[in-house]
C-alpha cells in the first residue's frame, strides 16, 4: 500500500510549459548577442585579410619600383607560365597571389584548390561557400574573389584592353594623402569597381540575396552589419556604410583630387 502521507512531487503540465517558455525567452535574448559576436569575429577576420593584402601590395611596390599593381594583366608568379601577363591581381598564378602563397599556382595543386575555394585571404568570412556574384556577369563563386580593387587607382596591362593608353600607371609616391585613397574593399562583384561611379558605390542598390544573379549596379559589399571594410593605399584599414565617389573621371586623373571620403 502507498503511504498516503508521502506525496509524490511531479511537474504539472502548466509548470512544464512555464519552464519551456522561460527557456525560449532566454534563448531569444541570447541568440542575437551570439549572432552579433559571431559577425564581429568575421569582421575582425576580414580586416585581418585586408591587412595581409596590404603587406602583399607593399611587397609588389618594393619589387616593381613603387608602381601601383595592375588589376588585370599581371605577370605570373610561378614556374608553369613565367613572364605571362594574363592574370588578374587576385587570381591563382598571379605574381601577387604567389607572393602570398607559393603553392597557389596556375596549374592544379592543393594550394590552388585552397585558393580557388576562398580559404585564403581572398575569402571574406562573411561570404558563404554557395554565394555567387551579382549582375549580368554573375554566376562565379564570390568567396574566392571577395575583395575588389578601385579602378581609379589601378590599371590593366591586358593586351588591347583600353588600347593600353590608360594613364593610371603611377608610382605610389606620386599620390598625396594615401591614407585617404580607397584601394580595395569588400565587393559583391568578382571584378573591381569604379570609384567615380556612385551607382556602383550606393548601398541602396545592394542585393539582399547574394546567391542569385541580379541586374544590380552596386558592387560594394556592405556585408558587415551594413558596413564595408576598406583597405587604403597607405595600408590602413577603415570601414564605411556608404563610400562616396572620388573626383577622378575616366579621362582625367588629377592626383591631388583623387580622394574617396568614407
Amino acid at each position: 500500500m502507498r503511504n498516503s502521507s508521502a506525496t509524490e512531487k511531479r511537474f504539472t503540465l502548466i509548470e512544464l510549459l512555464v519552464v519551456i517558455a522561460i527557456i525560449a525567452i532566454l534563448a531569444a535574448m541570447l541568440l542575437p548577442a551570439l549572432h552579433q559576436a559571431r559577425e564581429k569575429g568575421k569582421n575582425i577576420s576580414c580586416v585581418n585579410n585586408l591587412k595581409q593584402w596590404g603587406l602583399a601590395f607593399h611587397n609588389y611596390y618594393s619589387a616593381f619600383d613603387d608602381f601601383i599593381f595592375p588589376y588585370g594583366g599581371m605577370n605570373s608568379g610561378d614556374e608553369t607560365s613565367p613572364g605571362e601577363d594574363k592574370y588578374n591581381w587576385n587570381q591563382a598564378g598571379s605574381w601577387l597571389v604567389c607572393s602570398i602563397d607559393p603553392s597557389a599556382v596556375s596549374t592544379w595543386s592543393p594550394g590552388r584548390e585552397k585558393w580557388e575555394s576562398g580559404k585564403g585571404i581572398n575569402g571574406c568570412p562573411s561570404v558563404g561557400d554557395a554565394d555567387v556574384t551579382q549582375g549580368q556577369w554573375g554566376g562565379s563563386p564570390l568567396r574566392r574573389e571577395s575583395y575588389g580593387t578601385n579602378y581609379c587607382l589601378t590599371r590593366t596591362q591586358k593586351p588591347r584592353e583600353y588600347n593600353n593608353t590608360d594613364p593610371r600607371h603611377r608610382k605610389i609616391s606620386k599620390f598625396k594623402n594615401p591614407s585617404r585613397l580607397i584601394l580595395v574593399t569588400d565587393v559583391i562583384y568578382a571584378g573591381g569597381f569604379n570609384g567615380n561611379d556612385d551607382s556602383v558605390l550606393n548601398p541602396v542598390t545592394y542585393p539582399a540575396d547574394l546567391t542569385k544573379k541580379q541586374e544590380n549596379s552596386c558592387r560594394i559589399g556592405y556585408r558587415h552589419s551594413g558596413r564595408t571594410n576598406i583597405l587604403m593605399l597607405g595600408g590602413n584599414v577603415a570601414n564605411s556604410s556608404h563610400i562616396r565617389k572620388c573626383d577622378a573621371t575616366s579621362n582625367v586623373w588629377e592626383l591631388d583630387k583623387l580622394e574617396n571620403p568614407y
